[in-house]
């Protein structure tokens, strides 16, 4: 019988960011012709902490675009966060 494990993740940082996640279809992993990982960019909810014993414990939820337009929208109350992407020409972050 699988065993239920709950991290309440309270004193974390969180952040939103763009990464890389493994290609799963149907749960399986998907790997290239040469045997890699098939890879594919992703948007990521990063939680970060420290355990009791002082070892850093990150923990990465891959999302689609969307959702992460949306989480970024919950968390700020609807402001749009300027990103790269969107800024006008000649400003830079």
């Amino acid at each position: 019988m699988p065993r239920l494990t709950i991290d309440e993740l309270a004193g974390y940082k969180f952040d939103v960011m763009q990464g890389e996640a493994q290609v799963v279809d149907g749960g399986t992993p998907v790997f290239n012709g040469s045997g890699e990982p098939k890879m594919e960019t992703t948007y990521m909810f990063v939680f970060t902490g420290l355990t009791p014993h002082g070892d850093t414990h990150i923990v990465r939820i891959p999302i689609p675009k969307e959702g992460k337009e949306a989480l970024v929208q919950a968390l700020t109350g609807g402001v749009h966060v300027a990103s790269p992407v969107n800024l006008p020409p000649g400003v830079t972050l």
